[in-house]
């Protein structure tokens, strides 16, 4: 018979080899616990993790590294604390230039407005995004609005001509809101927040948050009837003082100049159409923006025909509004830079809906020189 000298002696490694694993297995969750509460503290994306944050302004240090996964928090923190935004009858889908349409990106609170008819509005546009990731994340979201009727689509030439598609950034955020856990146990996370601690000396103080979330509301449309004249000139250092602004200009020139209406056709009929077609209870409202006239005359010339076969084919697909309004020079909007109008994308939007509303007669506030943006309008 063994003695129990013998049985205990056999049993020793097994003991051993279990507190391996149990002192491996707390090293392993210890180190995964210090990971989550440094990604909470830094939360560069403003994901919304609850407790303290490091204290510095986020919007300016963070937003870019990831401007899809940003706005997906965005989305999830005005849902989560306005239920009634779900009640929105209206979407805005697009880039930057759609984002404008309800005021301020770095304001959460001008995601969900009302303008002054008492039509609610939901914007799911940011910056960056071209036509696929517009449209991922409207297929994320459109069931979290049941009510909203019409889908506002800031749609421009520059963008149905380019035939580059980028979706990272959006399937990274996508994956992330599915299971939070990739954003609080990745070493990426903490990674963007070290390397942006190390992009500068020092941070600006955390701005303090506003208010209490609460839907925003917007004025009625003014009055753009007012001619602004711009110089003639290609010269773009003379227009943009801006390094960045002239670099977006020279890009958007280049994707016009080289578009191709066989490609715009294609990503009408290929990106856009199959999601129209997936909701045909819903109304969209496609939009183009105005450009800046150093833009605007390549479109308005060289490319007329382009332009018109884009918008031939999303007349096909909803309610054309074309705030473009091409006259050479002459245009009745101020500008940022070539892209984007200085105060009046929120007037145009309101505008827009009108028209939609009543085609025949309806009066454009935004229209100039007797061109209205509205078909059969003034």
């Amino acid at each position: 018979m063994p003695s129990s000298i013998s049985n205990s002696s056999h049993r020793a490694p097994d003991l051993n080899y279990r507190n391996a694993i149990l002192a491996a297995l707390a090293v392993a969750l210890s180190a995964a616990a210090a990971l989550a509460a440094a990604n909470a503290y830094f939360d560069p994306f403003n994901f919304g993790a609850p407790g303290p944050k490091a204290p510095f302004d986020r919007v300016n240090q963070f937003r870019l590294k990831n401007t899809a996964l940003w706005e997906i928090a965005s989305v999830e923190r005005v849902l989560k604390a306005l239920p009634e935004a779900s009640d929105a009858q209206y979407l805005i889908i697009g880039d930057s230039r759609a984002r404008a349409m309800t005021g301020s990106w770095r304001k959460d609170s001008t995601l969900f407005v009302q303008d002054h008819r008492g039509r609610k509005i939901f914007n799911l546009a940011y910056g960056g995004a071209d036509l696929t990731t517009s449209l991922m994340i409207y297929e994320r979201y459109k069931a979290r609005f049941p009510k909203a009727e019409t889908v506002i689509f800031a749609v421009q030439f520059d963008e149905l001509s380019d035939t580059e598609r980028r979706t990272d950034q959006m399937e990274e955020a996508l994956r992330i809101a599915k299971n939070p856990l990739f954003y609080y146990v990745s070493f990426r996370t903490l990674k963007v927040a070290l390397d942006g601690m190390k992009d500068r000396e020092k941070f600006a103080p955390r701005q303090d948050a506003s208010a209490k979330l609460r839907m925003t509301k917007l004025t009625a449309p003014k009055k753009y009837r007012r001619t602004m004249r711009y110089p003639a000139t290609n010269d773009l250092q003379k227009l943009f003082d801006d390094a960045r602004t002239i670099r977006l200009t020279k890009l958007a020139r280049t994707t016009i100049l080289n578009s191709d209406p066989s490609v715009v056709a294609r990503n009408i009929d290929s990106i856009i159409r199959p999601v129209v077609e997936r909701d045909p209870g819903r109304k969209f409202l496609f939009v183009a923006m105005p450009m800046h006239p150093v833009l605007e005359r390549r479109v308005a010339g060289e490319k007329a025909a382009g332009y018109a076969a884009m918008a031939s084919g999303l007349r096909g697909l909803g309610f054309f509004y074309d705030a473009s309004m091409y006259d050479g020079a002459a245009t009745a909007f101020k500008f940022i830079d070539a892209m984007h109008v200085k105060d009046a994308a929120p007037d145009i939007m309101q505008d827009a809906i009108d028209c939609s509303l009543h085609p025949t007669d309806h009066t454009s506030v935004i229209a100039h020189d007797g061109h209205s943006p509205c078909p059969g309008g003034d």
